[in-house]
């Protein structure tokens, strides 16, 4: 994976907690303008913002990593990494090929994502086959 998709894996995965203290911050600033109860829902708000800010900042500390072939991401609350059960594959995925020695012949295998090139036998030359734009 690049730098940049590692930045807007990130930038998703904190994006809910960043939101939620914007939300705070704008509803404590909205409080203040009220008669009454303002002081104390703004300390409530206050409260509120300080706790999201605090969990955004430790999500900003624990990029998404990847194990046992998944990715796995921060969880604030258990502070510990959980397995999102998303398999850890960037687009780049290449085929294998096999060939029977019985039968003489040759299998390409591929995961079931793929979407390179396909090949083909002519003449007993392995060719490959590119779709441009098509």
């Amino acid at each position: 994976m690049t730098g940049r998709q590692w930045k807007i894996y990130a930038q998703a995965a904190v994006k809910k907690y960043v939101d939620d203290a914007q939300k705070a911050a704008d509803d404590a600033m909205a409080a203040v303008g009220q008669v009454g109860t303002a002081v104390a829902d703004t300390k409530a708000n206050a409260d509120r913002a300080d706790a999201a800010a605090k969990k955004a900042e430790q999500y900003s500390g624990k990029p998404p990593i990847i194990q046992n072939g998944t990715w796995w991401t921060w969880n604030a609350d258990k502070q510990v990494y959980l397995d999102t059960g998303e398999a850890a594959r960037g687009n780049l995925m290449y085929a294998t090929f096999y060939l029977d020695a019985r039968s003489g012949f040759l299998y390409m295998l591929t995961d079931p994502e793929y979407t390179g090139p396909q090949f083909r036998l002519t003449g007993g030359d392995l060719e490959v086959v590119l779709n441009y734009g098509g």
